[in-house]
C-alpha cells in the first residue's frame, strides 16, 4: 500500500479495504497499517473492511506452487468479482492496482480495473492530487508489491 498519502486525502471516500490487503499491509509495514486503520475508524471517510478471507464465496485456497502474492492477488480479484455481482448495475466496482499482471488478469476476468495513476489522472482534480502519488518502481510494478 504505497499510496497512503493519496488515500488520506480528505476527498477520498467510499473505499473497501479487503482483509487480504489489510493483513498484507500489517505484515509488511505496521506504520502504514496503523494509518490505514485510522482511515477505517473515521466514519466520515466511509472506508470499510470486508473480511473476504472468512467469507465462503470469496475465500480462495492457495494452489500448489502458487506464490503467496499470486494467491493474494487472486483473492482480491475474487472479492472484487463477488462485490460486482452483489451490487449489480447499481454501482461499478473498481479494482485499483499497480501490479501489471494483476491488472491484466482482472481485465481478463471482466473486472473494471485501473492503475492508481490512471485512476487519479481521470479525476477532475487530478492536478491537485497527482503529487500525492508514490512513483511506480519497475520491480514493484511487476511483482505486486505496489498494489494500492
Amino acid at each position: 500500500l504505497h499510496q497512503m498519502d493519496f488515500l488520506e486525502r480528505s476527498g477520498i471516500r467510499d473505499v473497501i479495504i479487503l482483509q487480504t490487503v489489510l493483513e498484507e499491509v500489517k505484515h509488511n509495514k505496521i506504520s502504514i497499517h496503523k494509518r490505514l486503520r485510522t482511515l477505517v475508524s473515521d466514519d466520515s471517510r466511509r472506508f470499510h473492511v470486508f473480511c473476504n478471507e472468512s467469507h465462503r464465496e470469496t475465500f480462495v485456497q492457495r494452489k500448489p506452487g502458487e506464490s503467496q502474492n499470486d494467491r493474494n492477488d487472486r483473492a482480491i480479484r475474487a472479492a472484487a468479482s463477488w462485490y460486482q455481482t452483489q451490487l449489480g448495475d447499481s454501482v461499478e466496482v473498481l479494482l485499483l492496482t499497480n501490479d501489471r499482471e494483476n491488472l491484466r488478469l482482472a481485465e481478463a476476468d471482466g473486472l473494471r480495473a485501473q492503475t492508481v495513476h490512471a485512476f487519479v489522472a481521470s479525476l477532475p482534480n487530478a492536478a491537485e492530487v497527482q503529487d500525492l502519488l508514490a512513483p511506480v518502481h519497475g520491480a514493484a510494478d511487476a511483482d505486486g508489491a505496489d498494489d494500492l
